[in-house]
């Protein structure tokens, strides 16, 4: 885990190789311990890292920002962004401008849907 969150941008294969394991046991390993795979753990790291620094109330250079943060491209920051926020980023970055003033923001935020509507819900 630790080596995840020093460097989430890195693939399994390299961090396996690192500590001397085949590619597979740490996946394994790590998903009996922890619940869920590696990779889905570097994403969240990612994304939360992402939460963290991006200034909403600037123009958000999506494509830049899915490279800074180790995504492919940024289809790929949008899949991820989504699946674990519930939201694209553009409707992150709509909603915390619609409800928070730039003072009151905080990293973390994370838009929850109602229906057609996106309302906040502190704590991700």
């Amino acid at each position: 885990m630790a080596l995840i969150e020093g460097d989430p941008a890195r693939p399994v294969a390299a961090l396996a190789a690192e500590v001397g394991w085949s590619h597979g046991h740490p996946v394994r390993q790590f998903t009996r311990v922890v619940g869920f795979g590696p990779r889905v753990l570097a994403a969240i790291v990612r994304t939360r890292r992402l939460l963290a620094d991006l200034d909403v109330y600037a123009d958000v250079p999506w494509g830049e920002l899915a490279v800074r943060y180790g995504w492919y491209d940024q289809s790929h920051l949008i899949r991820d962004f989504k699946r674990h926020t519930g939201v694209t980023p553009s409707a992150y970055v709509r909603a915390q401008r619609r409800h928070y003033e730039p003072k009151d923001a905080a990293p973390g935020f994370v838009p929850e849907q109602d229906g057609d509507q996106i309302r906040p819900r502190r704590g991700a």
